[in-house]
């Protein structure tokens, strides 16, 4: 697992997260059209070194998949290292992949693992999967399988998530605390100014967090601020994506 804080060198000249989680809103640094054009990619800028100097937080992604063809913004970097041992960036979509339900009916009991959302970011990550290969990442999460107001947990292999309300907000204002799992703090480009203008600027989108005390609500983001919705309600997804070194190259 790479430590965020060691100095880094070599021929390429690595450097920390610490450096990287920068207040800037770039361009986009990257296309990725086929497997080739991420492995490249992973290959000059991801490394168990470090990254390289050419991606920080608020740069984007155009990821041509063929289903969604969508710009995904740099959010951070090795936050899901309780999830995966692999070095890697984390990305959200710009805007909306698609409008899309939590259930087909309005309840949140057994969480987000026993959730229809669940098993749409499972159909996501196949789509995806056919540009960026086994360069997304699967991760072994732990996510809600309550709902209500339970804390329990299930780990769970995902490669596409949906956030919870801490990664977003940085603290719970409607969520079941069971629903955070490891996701425990604020996503960094969430902690900056003008990249987290880019990234709430879509008006409603879903979060995974089981509303607490209404059994028919998830939360979600509304107009930047925390909420919550009925769950047959067909609103934004923007899930998380891990992209990285995969397990032969380490």
């Amino acid at each position: 697992m790479l430590n965020n804080d060691a100095i880094l060198t070599g021929a390429v000249k690595w450097i920390s997260t610490d450096v990287l989680n920068n207040d800037s809103t770039g361009s986009v640094i990257a296309t990725f059209n086929s497997t080739s054009d991420v492995k490249d990619f992973v290959e000059s800028n991801i490394s168990t070194k470090g990254f390289s100097e050419n991606v920080k937080v608020g740069y984007k992604i155009q990821i041509n998949d063929g289903a969604y063809n969508k710009e995904w913004i740099i959010v951070g970097f090795n936050t899901q290292s309780s999830a995966t041992s692999q070095p890697h960036i984390s990305l959200i979509p710009t805007d909306s992949l698609g409008d899309f339900v939590m259930n087909s009916s309005d309840t949140n009991r057994g969480g987000y693992a026993g959730s229809a959302a669940f098993a749409i970011c499972n159909n996501i990550a196949n789509n995806l999967a056919r540009v960026l290969g086994d360069y997304l990442l699967t991760r072994n999460e732990l996510l809600g399988n309550s709902g209500y107001s339970s804390y329990t947990t299930a780990a769970r292999e995902v490669r596409v998530n949906l956030l919870n309300e801490i990664q977003v907000f940085g603290s719970r204002s409607y969520s079941v605390a069971s629903e955070d799992g490891y996701d425990t703090t604020q996503l960094p480009g969430f902690r900056l100014n003008k990249v987290s203008k880019t990234i709430t600027s879509t008006s409603h989108w879903w979060l995974r967090s089981a509303s607490s005390g209404l059994s028919p609500a998830f939360c979600l983001v509304s107009n930047g601020s925390p909420y919550y919705g009925d769950a047959r309600a067909s609103v934004a997804f923007r899930p998380l994506i891990t992209i990285g070194v995969k397990d032969e190259c380490d």
